[in-house]
């Protein structure tokens, strides 16, 4: 029980932001982590192929050894995949992605005080809904 119903609302706010500031950190160091290990893969595989090129290039070819042909994707050639997939590896729209992950997490957060309505939040219920088709346009461009 509490002293007045502004004390309640004050520490159900406080525990509500709280807490979802807690699991979107936890969620972000989770995301924060994976990419590191994708990059030192990415590092240790580049090192890797750098120096198969550099002992290629020193060594003697055997006039008999034949090149492997490395198989390439159907779609590589494409106009529009170049592009896509430059933007799609780019530091820039990976950090832009994450910033609208977070922006739906509280998005989704805020789609609570929908549900019961006590203190008029009905003009929220509009902008989350809004909120909600943005995001979605944003993933299924993505």
């Amino acid at each position: 029980d509490s002293f007045s119903s502004w004390a309640s609302i004050i520490y159900f706010l406080a525990v509500v932001v709280l807490t979802n500031f807690f699991m979107i950190n936890v969620a972000l160091a989770v995301i924060d982590e994976v990419q590191d290990q994708f990059r030192n893969e990415a590092e240790e595989n580049k090192e890797e192929t750098d120096e198969a090129e550099t002992k290629a290039l020193t060594d003697k070819p055997d006039k008999y050894a034949s090149t492997p042909i490395l198989p390439t994707a159907p779609w590589s050639s494409c106009f529009l995949v170049k592009p896509a997939l430059k933007i799609a590896e780019s530091e820039i729209f990976s950090n832009f992605i994450l910033i609208i992950i977070f922006g739906n997490v509280i998005n989704m957060c805020l789609g609570w005080f929908t549900l019961t309505d006590p203190f008029g939040y009905a003009v929220l219920a509009e902008v989350i809904e809004v909120l909600e088709l943005l995001f979605l346009a944003i993933f299924v461009v993505e």
